[in-house]
């Protein structure tokens, strides 16, 4: 498996463990039932790659965590309890970015919190 993947599944794993009440979805294409959130989605957006020496790779892996809710306050909530478990999970990260919008999906008002991060990791050449 990818080690981006493999990090990807430990993050999700880690805030379901804290965050039950909430589901959890990775890159995937969004056909949701307002009514069933809270969503969180874990999606990747890029990888950049440097080579600060001739036997490792730096990997800087994007994430982006995003929180569909049908109120502030719930949406507010789960953005609390990931910072906390951001702050927990092992790695070098950065957190580059938080968006908030508001909308309206099938007639409910929506909330969606997007956390943009970094996570940096190594790998030998050749290895993602």
């Amino acid at each position: 498996m990818l080690i981006r993947n493999e990090i990807v599944e430990n993050l999700q794993q880690k805030l379901q463990a804290e965050i039950s009440k909430a589901t959890f979805l990775i890159d995937d294409i969004l056909i949701l039932d307002i009514n069933k959130s809270p969503f969180i989605v874990i999606r990747q957006t890029d990888t950049q790659i440097s080579i600060p020496s001739s036997q490792s790779w730096k990997h800087t892996l994007g994430l982006e965590i995003e929180i569909i809710a049908t109120s502030k306050s719930k949406s507010d909530e789960l953005l609390e309890s990931i910072l906390l478990t951001l702050e927990n999970f092992s790695g070098i990260k950065n957190i580059t970015a938080i968006k908030v919008e508001k909308s309206e999906i099938a007639t409910t008002q929506a909330f969606s919190v997007s956390i943009e991060l970094e996570i940096i990791y190594f790998t030998p050449s050749f290895r993602a």
